[in-house]
């Protein structure tokens, strides 16, 4: 729900801000490839590290630009420059996040519920994409401009939406929970290391050389 609503919320938010609306709106599509790209790095930190870094950099980012507005020049040049670059970072993030969500929110959930948990959470995604339009329109504060509200809503949702997540467990090289009791006690048990799997697979590359071995002793013998 609070990726849904900051993610089209700050795409949504270009027609508030300064400057050229339709290059706003390129710079914003354009930080989603390496917001996306960051997924990749998932399975060697983490899943939670990652989606939560990346979910309280971009909310930290568009709660700045409030001190922008507060501390800056309201007309002025460099104002404008600098929320668009803290609402760029922002978007960068949270993109970043709504991706590994994706990855992660799928893990989380044991076998029996998988499906209907992930349509589930895109139901209640669907209704954060319905508040976005208003917030982004319809809520004012005389204190704080149109150009900047919706960035300091989106920046408090997306920090309250990575505190959220410190329950969660870490899903990163470890077995995926099948029912509803795995998942119970999916954070108490063993993680899972890399070097496990090496252990296991040695044994079975040493059983099949072995009939070789055999074989060639037997051709000695035979000699």
């Amino acid at each position: 729900m609070v990726l849904d609503m900051t993610h089209y919320g700050i795409n949504l938010h270009t027609g508030n801000m300064a400057g050229n609306i339709y290059l706003n709106f390129l710079l914003y599509s354009l930080v989603d490839f390496p917001g996306y790209a960051l997924c990749f790095t998932i399975d060697r930190f983490g899943r939670k590290k990652i989606y939560t870094l990346c979910l309280v950099t971009g909310g930290l980012a568009c709660l700045s630009t409030l001190f922008v507005h507060l501390y800056g020049e309201e007309d002025a040049t460099y104002s404008y420059y600098v929320k668009m670059a803290l609402s760029t970072v922002g978007k960068l993030g949270i993109a970043a996040a709504y991706g590994i969500s994706y990855i992660w929110g799928v893990e989380l959930f044991p076998t029996v519920v998988r499906n209907f948990s992930l349509g589930l959470g895109s139901v209640a995604s669907c209704a954060g994409a319905i508040l976005t339009p208003i917030v982004v329109r319809e809520v004012k504060a005389d204190s704080i401009g149109e150009d900047t509200l919706p960035l300091v809503i989106f920046g408090v949702a997306a920090i309250f939406g990575a505190i959220c997540t410190i329950p969660l467990p870490e899903t990163t090289n470890r077995d995926l929970p099948e029912t509803i009791e795995d998942a119970e006690n999916f954070q108490r048990r063993t993680k899972r290391k890399l070097d496990e799997k090496e252990y296991h697979i040695s044994p079975t590359i040493e059983m099949m050389e072995m009939p070789r071995k055999n074989a060639s002793a037997t051709s000695r013998l035979s000699i």
